[in-house]
């Protein structure tokens, strides 16, 4: 009869739930898996099929001294947040279409009636909602998904159960969501110089012919040229994704491939 020492299944056992967590924490945070299609049973699910795939690859040993150590808890949270802050990460990024809609959403009036009843499930209306379906689409094109697992599961034999990556500090994490914002009104010039051109026009007709109504002129025009502009946009979207998710993946490879804080 064979038998299984009991220290070396709880050691295992142990090890496996350790290395899922910070898988499930990306679960819970990046946009292209954190979606109301994929529950939270199979996200658990997947990452613990992660999880025991990376347990072959990464020293478990290591994990049972962090417990003995009386740093599970420390440990646990660390891990968790490494997830959470790896796929928020690229929330980040993906913050410029966020400005870009809510631009194109207060020019053309579509996001009219937000003004009156603030929904937040629908924060940039009709063009948000459109622009964030069309930025997960195509990141799927460009396998961000596949490549920020991979980088996770690397991350293991260099980043430690309980440590923390150095290089994602305050100050790094601002200066993503400062750049992110300034190329988010970069994208949303365009449309900016179209409406103004538009507005100025308008106003100068409504100064000759004071008998037209501001309003239904408007928005018989502003509506119609909103999906123009988005028809001539879309083209772009690709290169507009690779552009602002670029530095979210090179903070994240930064901080997953790089000594971290204490060791």
């Amino acid at each position: 009869m064979i038998t299984i020492p009991e220290e070396f299944l709880i050691q295992s056992f142990l090890g496996w739930i350790f290395l899922s967590i910070r898988v499930f924490g990306c679960f819970l945070a990046f946009p292209l898996l954190a979606f109301r299609a994929f529950p939270i049973s199979q996200r658990v699910v997947v990452s613990l099929a992660i999880g025991f795939y990376v347990a072959g690859i990464v020293d478990t040993a290591a994990i049972a001294k962090v417990v003995e150590g009386g740093d599970a808890i420390t440990a646990v949270t660390r891990e968790l947040l490494i997830g959470i802050v790896a796929g928020w990460l690229i929330r980040v990024g993906m913050m410029a279409f966020d400005v870009l809609a809510e631009v194109i959403g207060t020019q053309t009036s579509l996001s009219f009636a937000a003004t009156f009843y603030q929904d937040p499930s629908l924060a940039s209306g009709l063009p948000g909602q459109l622009l964030t379906l069309l930025v997960i689409a195509v990141a799927f094109t460009f396998n961000v998904h596949l490549w920020f697992i991979e980088v996770l599961v690397k991350s293991y034999t260099i980043i430690g159960v309980g440590s923390w990556p150095a290089t994602w500090s305050w100050p790094a994490i601002s200066q993503l969501a400062a750049a992110s914002f300034t190329l988010g009104v970069i994208f949303s010039l365009p449309v900016l110089i179209v409406y103004l051109i538009v507005n100025i026009a308008q106003a100068v007709i409504v100064r000759v012919s004071p008998q037209l109504n501001l309003f239904s002129v408007g928005f018989a025009l502003f509506i119609p040229l909103a999906f123009f502009i988005l028809w001539g946009l879309l083209p772009q979207v690709p290169a507009a994704i690779e552009r602002a998710l670029e530095p979210s993946f090179v903070l994240i490879k930064d901080g997953l491939g790089r000594t971290p804080i204490g060791e």
